[in-house]
């Protein structure tokens, strides 16, 4: 089991009364973990594809479209 830490952070009222109102406490501890894990990773993609625009130049529109139109796997 991971090691957990307590730490005190603001959040908007709203979304406090939202996480009370669906999820229990642990679970709401839970959730906010994964929420921020996820928020951290995109984080570091995105800072990763601007390094590489900055490196090596934007993706040519005509291969983003291929790239967009390709399946998303399931």
């Amino acid at each position: 089991m991971p090691v957990t830490v307590k730490r005190a952070y603001t959040l908007d009222a709203d979304v406090v009364t939202e996480l009370e109102q669906e999820f229990s406490a642990g679970d709401r501890s839970r959730f906010v973990s994964e929420a921020a894990r996820r928020a951290l990773i995109a984080r570091r993609a995105r800072r990763f594809l601007a390094d590489r625009d900055t490196e090596f130049g934007s993706i040519p529109a005509e291969v983003q479209r291929d790239i967009d139109e390709l399946p998303v796997p399931d």
